[in-house]
């Protein structure tokens, strides 16, 4: 129960600009450095990540309309801050679910870390670091939100 999280909500129109032009600005700085990068880091050189980046051509494809933008913070100290922080943001989604909202997970908000200002910018707190956003919004009038079948557990699991 370490709580190793810190949350940033974005609600204001002025805000969501700011982080939609951060985003893509930190998005932009990784894409230009990333070949060197590569060169040490593994994960730089994956498939999806490299696709990842050639999708994002413009900021709003980065950050899309939404009512609210929860930017997670996580406490780089911490060992289990990752898979804790996951979890709190699942319980989000499940529960503005609950509420009738979209929710839609994003991994470029991890982007930030790249630029220094960022942290200030948004008031998170020193040793934390940028995780996931989530994002929330209720559908347009006369949309429906997927609610398709779930897949039965015995196609997802097995008992050993």
């Amino acid at each position: 129960n370490s709580q190793p999280w810190y949350f940033v909500v974005v609600a204001g129109r002025p805000a969501h600009k700011i982080l939609q032009d951060m985003v893509w600005d930190a998005r932009a700085k990784l894409r230009r450095v990333r070949p060197l990068l590569a060169l040490a880091m593994k994960s730089l050189r994956d498939l999806q990540f490299k696709a990842s980046l050639k999708k994002a051509k413009a900021p709003q494809q980065v950050i899309f309309d939404h009512t609210v933008a929860i930017v997670s913070c996580i406490d780089a100290a911490k060992p289990e801050a990752a898979a804790s922080t996951a979890m709190a943001l699942n319980n989000m989604a499940l529960e503005a679910t609950r509420l009738g909202m979209g929710c839609a997970f994003t991994s470029s908000t991890q982007s930030l870390n790249l630029l220094k200002q960022a942290g200030k910018e948004f008031g998170v707190p020193e040793g934390y670091r940028f995780f996931v956003g989530l994002m929330v919004g209720f559908p347009k009038r006369g949309l429906e939100i997927f609610k398709g079948q779930r897949r039965e557990i015995a196609e997802i699991s097995h008992w050993v």
